[in-house]
């Protein structure tokens, strides 16, 4: 009987957290002309290629799409794609304390492009934290979104199948797109607001 109740417990804990993401991923109300409908980057010199910009201070959504096109070698760094959220405004300097968080995309290097891996990171200073990687094809363009608290708490979900959780434990003030040592296009972002307004910003 006790293993039964377990059972049903935690069903009902499953069930919760999908409620609690899905509730994060609703649907939103995108702000228009916040970014170009494509931003693309060739970096085949790992000059670390970045488009960044600030954030509406009611926004907590964010949607792009992200198209692989090709993968440059390197005897050191991984040829990568990221989206990457900031408590930082872009002319502010990161510092020790400044935590940031990026949905990962490694291109794929081998012949038949199936060495693709997508995971979530945390940077703080000089440490990193990459966790939960998951295998991704990345033959076709692959839709994320991303969704913060007004703490700092970040969900981004790869393609509606992979989902992660990390936080910077603060408010979300930048977004910016990434590219070292690949091609990659991201498409149609758009950065928005859902629930309730944000008190903590002016109306």
């Amino acid at each position: 009987m006790l293993r039964g109740t377990s059972v049903i417990s935690l069903l009902l804990l499953g069930c919760a957290g999908g409620a609690i993401a899905d509730d994060e991923m609703a649907p939103f109300n995108p702000m228009p002309g916040f970014a170009p409908h494509m931003i693309a980057f060739d970096d085949p010199h790992g000059q670390s290629d970045m488009w960044t910009k600030e954030l509406p201070c009611s926004a907590n959504r964010a949607t792009v799409t992200v198209k692989f096109d090709k993968a440059y070698h390197s005897d050191k760094w991984a040829p990568v794609a990221k989206v990457r959220l900031s408590p930082l405004k872009p002319n502010q300097v990161a510092d020790a304390t400044s935590p940031t968080v990026a949905a990962v995309f490694k291109a794929p290097t081998d012949t038949f492009k199936l060495n693709a891996w997508v995971w979530v990171e945390k940077v703080m200073g000089a440490d990193s934290d990459g966790q939960g990687y998951s295998p991704a094809d990345l033959g076709a363009p692959m839709q994320i979104d991303l969704a913060w608290t007004q703490n700092g708490d970040v969900t981004i979900s790869f393609g509606g199948e992979f989902e992660k959780r990390m936080s910077i434990g603060k408010p979300v003030a930048g977004i910016a797109l990434a590219v070292s040592w690949a091609k990659f296009e991201f498409i149609d972002l758009k950065v928005g607001h859902a629930g309730p307004p944000d008190p903590n910003c002016a109306s």
